[in-house]
């Protein structure tokens, strides 16, 4: 790893965790169209663990 590129390694994590949390704090605020925002932000990381898990990556 090279000094100086933290931003390679928490990037995906922090973008997750932001989205994570503009999909609870939808489900928690509001009804209707909010429902749609909270379901397709929580989404997201489902989708990605999912992607990854069953990817057929080497490293």
């Amino acid at each position: 790893m090279k000094a100086g590129r933290p931003y390679r390694i928490w990037a995906a994590p922090l973008a997750l965790g932001l989205i994570s949390g503009i999909g609870l704090t939808a489900a928690l605020l509001g009804e209707g169209w909010l429902d749609i925002v909270s379901w397709t932000a929580l989404a997201v990381p489902v989708i990605c663990c999912a992607w990854y898990s069953f990817s057929d990556r080497v490293n």
